[in-house]
């Protein structure tokens, strides 16, 4: 038995009477805020109370919710500040997934409502009576709630009888635009993850229908490198190690942008990792063993509903791999691997000096040759090339080009530093489907 996903995706909570509500666990703290989006999915089982509520967070000091999402019967409600926002009569149907999210900034005088990508009209009397979220309150999914004494008091004229899933909450105030086209991201505050939800009242549950379909992922891991040759595993050589491993390891249709090691952040046993087989631990006596911590950049193309990936990810990386030599093995702690839905690759780290000459390429000749470049005393050479690129399929030119060329450039000698379309690229519609693309620029590292 494989250790269980972190991820809660492709899973939901079920509120009832019996099942009343999921709270945020203690050691899960919120930051003060001046800005903030909020999203979840929503399931109506029956029509909706008079009064339900699908989150609410609360200062322990506060008389009031400083922020929620809820209704009376069809209409929503949004709780900011103690000043409650309602819409029209929405008619939400029951049975089907709706897309809710909450935006608000303290430059602006009220927050936003999007139902399934669409902006609502919000109406109110009073005018919010503050300008920032305050830290470290208590957040409950599927009912209101209260604090009294220290503890948490669930309202039970406020549970919703229905299904919640994929509640995050992020930093900044998304725009509509941004709602509607990264609605398959995690938050970046709270995600939608188990470790970070008190579940004890009911556990989470498979629901196939609620899928959400995305291409650029984050995988977080933890790993051992088990060599036979005697020799122990540098940091550098641990890279090149991964990065085999990875290659192999993962179905075509996902490919690598980019993999960074750092030493290990914990001080475990180093001869002791976690197998497929659950708690039981196996012990390499007598072998190297070096630990290592690892962030990969993935892309998944076409894109493929979020948890299936998270699945396969874990299901992958958790099995213990034979490096083709026979002298190295490669064994993730399979309860390390968390896989993360994110907006865009970050760029790359770096604090490498400017580039020290260029190479110019264009198709379908090379215009000049290399030419013979004293080495510079980091021993790095920089080239910029301009080159025009033909793609086949309707694709994001940008994130295409990336992942494409991460995955074919030799890794220990080549790294892309920096990817550049033209502000006026051309796309043009040629026979059998290709669209052209004029003009890139790429900056590579050798």
């Amino acid at each position: 038995m494989r250790a269980p996903l972190l991820s809660l995706w492709g899973k939901v909570a079920e509120f009832t009477f019996g099942c009343s509500h999921w709270r945020l666990e203690d050691g899960v703290f919120i930051s003060t805020l001046n800005q903030l989006t909020a999203c979840l999915d929503l399931k109506f089982k029956a029509p909706p109370r008079s009064e339900w509520t699908a989150f609410m967070y609360r200062h322990p000091d506060a008389r009031c919710a400083g922020l929620g999402l809820g209704g009376r019967g069809d209409r929503l409600v949004v709780w900011l500040f103690g000043t409650e926002w309602t819409t029209l009569p929405l008619g939400l149907g029951l049975k089907e997934w709706h897309s809710l999210c909450m935006t608000w900034s303290h430059t602006k005088d009220r927050p936003l409502l999007y139902v399934n990508g669409t902006l609502m009209d919000l109406m109110t009397d009073t005018s919010p009576s503050s300008c920032m979220l305050d830290p470290n309150g208590t957040l409950t999914l599927g009912a209101a709630h209260t604090r009294v004494d220290g503890t948490v008091r669930i309202l039970p004229s406020t549970v919703l009888t229905g299904t919640v899933s994929l509640f995050r909450l992020w930093g900044q105030e998304r725009s509509g635009q941004e709602v509607r086209s990264l609605k398959c991201t995690d938050g970046d505050l709270v995600q939608w993850v188990s470790h970070l939800w008190d579940t004890r009242v009911c556990a989470p549950i498979p629901d196939p229908t609620l899928k959400c379909e995305w291409s650029i992922y984050t995988v977080s891991l933890k790993f051992f490198i088990i060599r036979q040759d005697g020799n122990n595993t540098e940091l550098y050589t641990a890279r090149d190690i991964a990065h085999c491993w990875l290659r192999d390891v993962l179905p075509s249709g996902i490919y690598l942008h980019r993999v960074s090691v750092f030493e290990a952040t914990s001080a475990k046993d180093a001869n002791t990792a976690t197998t497929l087989s659950g708690d039981e631990m196996v012990r390499w006596t007598s072998l190297n063993i070096n630990r290592f911590d690892c962030l990969v950049f993935v892309s998944v193309i076409p894109s493929v509903d979020v948890a299936a990936v998270q699945d396969k990810m874990h299901a992958d990386l958790g099995t213990l791999y034979h490096g083709p030599s026979g002298l190295i093995q490669v064994q993730a702690d399979a309860a390390s691997i968390q896989t993360t839905p994110v907006d865009s690759f970050p760029p790359p780290l770096t604090t490498k000096s400017p580039p020290v000459t260029t190479v110019t390429m264009a198709t379908p000749t090379l215009t000049s040759p290399f030419p013979e470049i004293s080495p510079n005393i980091s021993g790095q050479l920089y080239f910029e090339v301009e080159v025009n690129v033909s793609i086949r399929g309707e694709y994001e030119a940008e994130h295409l080009l990336a992942t494409w060329l991460n995955d074919t450039l030799p890794d220990h000698m080549m790294t892309v530093i920096d990817l550049q379309l033209p502000k006026h690229h051309r796309h043009e519609r040629s026979f059998g489907g290709n669209i052209l693309i004029s003009d890139e620029v790429r900056k590579l590292e050798t």
